[in-house]
């Protein structure tokens, strides 16, 4: 059997060559890890406006559905005015027509008055 060979060791050039490969693989890693922390900023900032425009939207809405709301009811009282107004004004023709229906009050006669000529 073989004796296993030892490890050899490196020498100083290949150390700082393996030390230097190593730190370039890690700046790339943190250039890379510090690009994606900035899209995620930039991403967060973009949705904190898109949150904020919604919000002013949302507001706006509310506040053209309360005054169409507002409108509404503005409405339905003048509709109920208006009902009101027509069952007065259809109760009116009503008694007016049948006033109208009445026959007119006849002088009652006498037969045996006569009207007497001089």
């Amino acid at each position: 059997m073989d004796a296993p060979e030892p490890k050899r060791r490196r020498t100083d050039a290949e150390e700082i060559a393996k030390l230097r490969g190593d730190l370039d693989e890690t700046e790339d890693k943190l250039i890379q890890r510090s690009q994606e922390l900035w899209d995620a900023i930039e991403r967060q900032d973009e949705l904190a406006h898109l949150v904020h425009d919604m919000r002013d939207e949302m507001v706006n809405m509310i506040g053209r559905l309360e005054e169409s709301e507002n409108r509404a009811e503005i409405l339905e009282g003048r509709i109920e005015a208006l009902e009101d107004l027509v069952v007065v004004e259809n109760e009116e023709q009503d008694e007016d027509e049948d006033e109208e229906e009445e026959p007119a009050p006849v002088a009652e006669s006498d037969p045996e008055s006569t009207v007497e000529d001089d």
